[in-house]
């Protein structure tokens, strides 16, 4: 028997993907909006810091190549969403160096 991949074991590992013009791991950042884990199936909701983000394919390879290496994931899906449109208020602030508050 297969055990269930959870939403905090693939957060955890999307830890792994950062936006590389911010420096900030796409979790902490806030652009995972959801994770939907169904048996081996995984979904993961996500938006980008704007419409235009030039680093959109490469966050959703690098999502797409963390999904592949984890165990117990049959199929991993992303989408992309942009409602609602992500703001710098969605950062975790335990992320931002002192004084750098949103």
């Amino acid at each position: 028997m297969i055990q269930q991949v959870t939403p905090r074991q693939v957060a955890h590992r999307l830890k792994l993907v950062l936006d590389p013009e911010v420096g900030i791991n796409i979790v902490d950042l806030g652009l995972v909006y959801g994770i939907n884990c169904q048996d081996a199936d995984v979904k993961v909701t996500v938006t980008m810091t704007s419409m235009g983000c030039p680093m959109t394919h490469y966050i959703r390879m690098s999502i797409e190549n963390v999904l592949s290496k984890m165990q117990n994931i049959r199929n991993g899906e992303i989408e992309l969403v942009w409602s609602p449109a992500w703001s710098p208020s969605m950062i975790n602030p335990e992320v931002l160096p002192p004084g750098r508050g949103c």
